[in-house]
């Protein structure tokens, strides 16, 4: 009996102390939606968030988007947030080219601020070696190129396997004046004869002649073309433009 009297004590005890412990529920409703707010506005004040995470803070509208832009000129983070929210852009192939002029990360294109050269150059650089597709061609299309930089971002292209990335940077290379540089001509000149005809036909309609500096293998490349191509329009396209090269190089000996 008294072994049984104890062991009544003692369940009478720790059921009256149980009846002091609450156990902790998780906030519901109004309640949750504060407390996230206010780890948010910690998170704001304490710690400093990634462009990764920028880029994910913010809704892939185009009112979301700009909502990135916090300084004018902008800060190194906030351009490559921007830069990274291409990365949920829908896509479509037109003429070898990515298209995404839908996505409201190229509609607001014209609305983002400026930055200083060297921090965008600087943030490119590193885009260009992105591991999403839609990134790397945004930022090739951006890149602000000249002699002095244009040879490290053609070891980055040499690299590339994407072939509408490829075409977008021959495209910009077809626009600049860097088509004498010993790292860009090699690679358009084999551009040239590759059996993809639209890079033949991107030179034609966007090199200019006095651009060459005189290289006299470009006409020997256009003498070609404007002869035995395949396609007859990139012949008598060829063909048309050749005398103008060919003029640029008789003038430079």
């Amino acid at each position: 009996m008294k072994k049984i009297s104890i062991l009544l004590g003692l369940l009478l005890f720790f059921s009256v102390t149980g009846c002091g412990k609450k156990d902790v529920e998780a906030p519901k409703g109004d309640e949750a939606a504060a407390v996230k707010e206010e780890s948010a506005e910690v998170a704001k004040k304490d710690g400093v968030l990634s462009p990764q995470a920028m880029a994910d803070s913010v809704e892939f509208t185009e009112e979301g988007l700009k909502s990135l832009f916090k300084n004018n000129p902008l800060t190194a983070d906030e351009y490559e947030a921007y830069m990274l929210t291409f990365a949920k852009c829908k896509f479509e192939d037109k003429d070898g080219f990515y298209n995404y002029k839908s996505c409201p990360a190229k509609q607001i294109s014209n609305d983002v601020p400026g930055i200083d050269s060297e921090i965008q150059f600087s943030v490119l650089s590193k885009l260009i070696k992105h591991e999403n597709a839609i990134v790397r061609d945004r930022a090739y299309d951006e890149l602000r190129f000249n002699e002095a930089n244009v040879g490290s971002i053609m070891n980055v292209i040499k690299e590339e396997k994407d072939p509408h990335i490829v075409l977008t940077w021959f495209v910009r290379l077809c626009n600049s004046k860097q088509l004498s540089h010993p790292e860009v001509a090699p690679f358009v000149k084999a551009k040239l004869k590759d059996s993809d005809e639209k890079y033949r036909e991107q030179f034609l309609y966007n090199a200019m002649p006095k651009n060459i500096k005189g290289d006299p293998e470009y006409v020997t490349i256009l003498s070609d073309i404007c002869q035995n191509d395949a396609s007859e329009e990139i012949k008598n396209k060829a063909c048309e433009r050749l005398p103008k090269f060919q003029e640029v190089v008789q003038e430079t000996k």
